[in-house]
C-alpha cells in the first residue's frame, strides 16, 4: 500500500515538474502590445518549438543578440547583417520574469519565405503608429526567421531590428489574466488591427 502511494506521489510530482517546464507565467511591463496585453497583465506561455508558430500567434521571445539583427532586404535579395552599433542599445521592454531577463512579447505577422508587402505592414500597424521612412515596398522573410509586431502604437519590434530568428522564440502566449480584474485567465484575442 505504501509503495503504491509513493508511486502515485512520484507520478504527481513528475507531472507537476513537466507542467512547470511546459508552462510559464510572465508579467507584461509595457504597453507595446496594448490593447491585447496591457502593462500589469499576466501572460501564460506554453513553450513550443519554431514549427508550432503560426501567423497571428502572440509569442514570448528573447531579444536578438547585439550585432545579430537582420536588415530587411528587398523582395529579390537576401538578408544582410546590421552593424552591432545599430542593435547594441536594444532593451527588453515587454515582460518581467527572472527566468528570461531579455525577452519580449509580440505578435507574429509573417513566417519564413512569406513575402511581406508595404501595404500589408501599414494595415497591421496600430492607429497612430508611424512606419519607418525606409520601409521597403516588399521583402521575403529569411529562412528560420519570423516578422513580429507589437499591437500598440509604441513598440520595438521587427520594424526596428528586422526579422526575428525563430530559435529565439520561447513559446506562445495562450492566455492572459488582466491585472485590474479577478485572476481569471482569458484567451489572447486576435490582432485588433487586422480584419
Amino acid at each position: 500500500m505504501t509503495a503504491r502511494v509513493l508511486a502515485g506521489l512520484g507520478s504527481a510530482a513528475a507531472g507537476l515538474a513537466l507542467a512547470r517546464w511546459a508552462l510559464t507565467v510572465v508579467t507584461v511591463t509595457s504597453g507595446s502590445m496594448s490593447p491585447t496585453l496591457a502593462a500589469g497583465d499576466r501572460a501564460l506561455v506554453r513553450r513550443c518549438g519554431a514549427g508550432a508558430i503560426r501567423r497571428g500567434d502572440v509569442v514570448l521571445a528573447l531579444l536578438p543578440p547585439a550585432g545579430h539583427a537582420v536588415a530587411l532586404p528587398g523582395p529579390g535579395s537576401g538578408p544582410e547583417e546590421v552593424p552591432p552599433s545599430a542593435t547594441s542599445g536594444l532593451q527588453a521592454e515587454s515582460v518581467s520574469d527572472e527566468e528570461f531577463p531579455d525577452r519580449f512579447v509580440k505578435r507574429v505577422v509573417a513566417l519564413p519565405d512569406d513575402v511581406l508587402l508595404r501595404d500589408d505592414v501599414l494595415a497591421m500597424l496600430a492607429p497612430g503608429r508611424q512606419p519607418p521612412d525606409d520601409l521597403p515596398h516588399g521583402w521575403r522573410i529569411p529562412p528560420h526567421s519570423c516578422f513580429v509586431l507589437g499591437d500598440g502604437a509604441d513598440s520595438w519590434d521587427s520594424l526596428t531590428w528586422g526579422p526575428l530568428p525563430l530559435p529565439l522564440v520561447i513559446g506562445k502566449v495562450v492566455a492572459r489574466a488582466p491585472a485590474a480584474d479577478a485572476p481569471r485567465w482569458q484567451r489572447v484575442p486576435a490582432s485588433p488591427w487586422i480584419s
